[in-house]
């Protein structure tokens, strides 16, 4: 998605204006993320994209390159989007970063697309491609 549709669909003003402050960190992050050539996508979950009214968060996978991943060392700009708990600190986001393709990517992926309470069931995910190299 884009994060006009992402806007539009989860962080319009509802009962309070806590979806259109959620939606903010959100792109602060995503517009950071375009800093940072490791990063391929981010994938989006959580209150914040199910109808609940007052969202607590926004869970996301950020998704990076395995070479980036293997990093012993990062520069502090990529560092404070490669770790989660940077993400954490900084956006209030529960946040994993894991290698696209790697086992642990595919189970957050499970994860995110069972529904709460009902694990046996699946929902869609959101998906903001941040550098298209996959």
């Amino acid at each position: 998605m884009s994060l006009e549709e992402i806007r539009t669909l989860f962080g319009a003003f509802q009962h309070s204006d806590r979806r259109p402050r959620l939606f903010d960190k959100l792109q602060t992050l995503i517009g950071a993320a375009g800093e940072v050539p490791a990063i391929r996508h981010i994938i989006i979950d959580g209150s914040f994209v199910t109808a609940v009214d007052e969202p607590g968060d926004i869970d996301i996978v950020v998704a990076v390159s395995a070479e980036a991943f293997d990093a012993a060392i990062w520069p502090p700009r990529e560092y404070n989007l490669l770790s989660s708990k940077r993400i954490r600190q900084a956006y209030k986001f529960d946040a994993f970063v894991v290698p696209v393709g790697s086992a642990a990517y595919a189970e957050y992926l499970d994860l995110f697309s069972r529904v709460k309470g009902a694990p046996e069931r699946r929902k869609g995910v959101v998906r903001v491609i941040v550098h298209d190299q996959e």
